[in-house]
């Protein structure tokens, strides 16, 4: 009963609601139980509902390939749930299962059982609620008779992985408590932007092809790379913050420029009876980009920051250091004069970065253009290098603490919920902890020499 993975348009009423979702279909037809459920949950992150998909398809998958093996169902779940964290191929290579699954990351196993467990939760509730009887003896037919077989293990025998985790508050935010591996610390900091090289790449990364001899800046530089990567390098934005921020969100203040970036549906509006979502679906016929499935260009996630006004929903960016600002106010002036492509009648949008054609501009060509940028400039385009934009961040937050900035400074201005989450921007990388201890043994020399001199005396 081999299981596929589909996405799907899914309308419900009359009205023009539509919603993308992945849907589950066999050769006995679609799981219909899991449909509905996504439906429910449909608020939730695209990445949370192909994650969910995923895992439900992960367990079809298994049982397709342990029928001849005739498992009973409570020894078959804890069996898949064990694969997760194992894999499924012996030590000699063998794998009769013909998955080939090699062994999860713990984290990763954890969350594919969580999800599994929710939705049978649900299941459950809704079967109760239904008053769906199941006869445990009779084998299931279909895709949708197995995960009703599953939801009865779990929830009336509590056997569905029932040595796996322990009872938790019953909230949607289920944590299970599955057979610990040792886990191996690591301190790894990580890696910010190489130092001294960010002037060198706004300056001669960021070439537009063709254009390395024109004169003035706007007619050979991308100005639009460049304003993305200050957002992140002396702002502290992530990178998909970038690409949810409005031309309105950009203002001129004397000779700075303020940044607030919004929550993508809740945040305020130019019309105070809309919030984005809502403005967005009524001016444009869109929607915000963290509801794009993550395949599709327009799609940018949110990692939930700390939003400093609560009525408007949203945070004020701070330069560091605050030249940084002024800098960024003057190529915006000249971005929006010479380089700025407005959207084509018909498919406007609110956002402030457009590609040549006048639509959003999206991640994935920042990343190729930026690519190029770190290239021409002699470094490596690598996460490891500290190159990619996810480093640009870092490199803020430890700026920040090399100042000597106050931790619930940090928090602020790095828009974070927990004081905790800025230790990964600031440890000490390990050049700093070498040239620390060199200084520290400089001092001791210095004095002993001044202890034997005194002895001397």
């Amino acid at each position: 009963m081999t299981s596929i993975r589909v996405n799907a348009t899914i309308r419900i009423d009359n009205t023009g609601a539509r919603f993308a979702l992945p849907v589950l279909i066999s050769n006995s037809g679609l799981l219909k139980s899991h449909l509905i459920y996504l439906l429910h949950h449909r608020r939730r992150s695209h990445s949370w509902l192909d994650r969910s998909a995923f895992a439900v398809k992960l367990l079809c998958d298994f049982w397709d390939a342990n029928l001849v093996v005739c498992l009973e169902p409570k020894q078959l779940f804890r069996e898949f749930a064990l694969s997760l964290f194992t894999g499924t191929i012996g030590e000699n290579g063998s794998d009769d299962s013909g998955l080939r699954w090699l062994p999860r990351r713990e984290a990763d196993a954890r969350q594919l059982v969580a999800l599994l467990t929710h939705y049978f939760d649900w299941l459950a509730e809704v079967n109760e609620d239904a008053g769906i009887s199941l006869n445990p003896r009779v084998p299931p037919d279909g895709i949708g008779a197995r995960m009703n077989l599953a939801c009865y293990y779990h929830r009336k025998r509590n056997a569905f992985m029932s040595h796996l985790w322990a009872n938790k508050p019953k909230n949607i935010q289920r944590f299970t408590q599955l057979p610990r591996a040792q886990v191996v610390s690591s301190s790894e900091v990580v890696k910010a932007f190489p130092q001294g090289k960010m002037h060198e790449l706004l300056e001669h990364g960021f070439i537009m092809r063709g254009k390395s001899g024109k004169k003035g800046i706007e007619n050979r530089l991308n100005l639009r790379d460049i304003l993305i990567t200050m957002l992140m390098y002396y702002g502290g934005l992530r990178v998909s913050e970038c690409f949810h921020i409005w031309l309105e969100d950009i203002v001129l203040v004397d000779h700075q420029c303020v940044v607030k970036v919004h929550h993508p549906s809740q945040g305020g509006s130019p019309d105070k009876k809309f919030n984005r979502a809502a403005y967005l679906r009524q001016k444009y016929n869109l929607v915000p980009r963290t509801e794009y499935p993550k395949r599709n260009g327009l799609h940018s996630g949110w990692k939930d920051p700390l939003l400093t006004n609560n009525k408007g929903k949203y945070f004020t960016l701070h330069w560091f250091p605050a030249s940084a600002g002024d800098q960024f106010r003057h190529l915006w002036v000249l971005y929006l004069r010479y380089q700025y492509v407005r959207p084509r009648p018909g498919s406007e949008h609110p956002y402030a970065f457009t590609n040549h054609e006048g639509r959003p501009y999206t991640i994935r060509a920042y990343t190729k253009s930026r690519k190029r940028a770190v290239e021409r400039i002699g470094l490596r385009f690598s996460k490891s290098e500290g190159t990619t934009a996810h480093a640009d961040r870092h490199s803020y937050g430890l700026s920040l603490a090399n100042a000597k900035v106050r931790p619930e400074v940090i928090k602020v201005a790095m828009h974070h919920k927990s004081i905790d989450s800025q230790e990964v921007y600031t440890q000490p990388s390990a050049n700093d902890v070498r040239r620390a201890l060199d200084e520290a043994m400089e001092a001791l020399e210095v004095f002993s020499e001044n202890l034997l001199e005194a002895g001397n005396e």
